[in-house]
């Protein structure tokens, strides 16, 4: 059974795909030039994450809104499980953007983590050889991962409001 997602799990991963992209938009000069499509991906996704929490009250969960219809044989709710699995390949995306990235110094020891900078220089030699979903796809399989998380959501977002 999917656990439920709170409005802020869902803002917060909306956040990380939108910097991400952020890195790749940044990361132009020193980076191939197929990044721009996953910058594109991300953007997209993260809007559709934004989109979301219109539908979702501020103190309720995902699972809590989506009612009995919504719940499939297993009590899994496709809205969750759809936000999870988005979760998985945004966070691990991260980790790989972490690995091959310089980072701007934090002025202080706040909660505000170090901000992306540019790609280090390794990064142009073994660009094709990283691992960038967690099935150990290329950069074609991230795009299609993002797209497909994309898609779901806003198809199930235009469901709830109808």
């Amino acid at each position: 059974m999917v656990s439920p997602i709170s409005i802020g799990d869902v803002l917060g991963l909306a956040m990380l795909a939108i910097n991400l992209g952020k890195a790749f938009t940044k990361g132009r000069a020193s980076a191939p030039a197929e990044f721009q499509d996953i910058e594109n991906q991300l953007y997209s996704l993260g809007a559709a994450l934004e989109a979301l929490t219109s539908i979702i009250p501020g103190d309720s969960s995902v699972k809590a809104q989506s009612g009995r219809s919504d719940v499939d044989a297993q009590g899994n709710d496709p809205l969750s499980h759809a936000i999870q699995s988005c979760g998985i390949t945004v966070k691990h995306l991260e980790t790989v953007v972490s690995e091959y990235a310089i980072l701007k110094e934090k002025q202080d020891k706040g909660p505000v983590p170090a901000r992306f900078k540019r790609w280090n220089n390794n990064l142009t030699l073994v660009w094709k050889s990283i691992k960038w979903t967690t099935e150990g796809g290329d950069l074609a399989k991230l795009k299609s991962n993002l797209t497909v998380h994309t898609n779901s959501l806003n198809l199930l977002l235009g469901v709830k409001l109808q």
